[in-house]
């Protein structure tokens, strides 16, 4: 069975989400500028889409795998024939409503020293997975690979701002993102589109 996340994960990836919240990169970026995060433990490929451009859910989904990227796809084009809710394969962050939060989410707030005031201002992190109800608990290993995805979405976003465009552009195939270090492990770890 696969480990819980330790306080520490928990709140690295809160604080991430704080950090994705800031940044609203939504402001810019629609749910058709993709970008890939590659899992440095794993080395699949999560599908990134920003939520927030049309004022109603905020957030970020990581769409994991080649199975993740055909329901973006289909979703995009409007060719999904299932409900999303229980056919996709994601990690799904979403800026909530205090009501909308599961008890136990509300607790790990209370317990990691974390305070959220307002609409659509509590983060919640869901797993979503075919046949299943989205679950408000991660394995260890999602939470530190859904931190890093929402640092890498910021810096895409940031490095998109003046033209977001810029990541459907056929021209490109691969960009790698972050520190000089996560460069120099391209095929390891890093941000990719294409």
């Amino acid at each position: 069975m696969s480990r819980a996340p330790t306080a520490q994960q928990w709140k690295e990836l809160y604080l991430a989400a704080e950090t994705y919240k800031e940044a609203a990169i939504w402001r810019w970026m629609t749910n058709g500028h993709l970008f890939g995060v590659r899992d440095p433990a794993s080395g699949e490929i999560g599908y990134c889409c920003v939520f927030g451009n049309g004022g109603e859910m905020f957030g970020l989904a990581v769409y994991m795998g080649t199975e993740g990227l055909r329901t973006i796809v289909d979703m995009l084009a409007g060719e999904l024939d299932e409900d999303p809710m229980f056919s996709q394969r994601c990690l799904l962050f979403s800026l909530d409503d205090r009501a909308e939060l599961d008890p136990s989410e509300h607790k790990r707030i209370k317990q990691l020293g974390l305070s959220y005031r307002g609409k659509k201002s509590w983060p919640t992190f869901r797993l979503h997975e075919p046949g299943y109800m989205p679950w408000p608990e991660l394995t260890a290993a999602q939470a530190v690979y859904f931190t890093q995805a929402l640092e890498q979405a910021v810096q895409v976003g940031q490095a998109y701002r003046p033209s977001p465009d810029g990541l459907i552009d056929d021209e490109k195939k691969y960009s790698w993102y972050g520190s000089s270090a996560l460069r120099k492990m391209a095929g390891t770890c890093g941000t990719t589109h294409g």
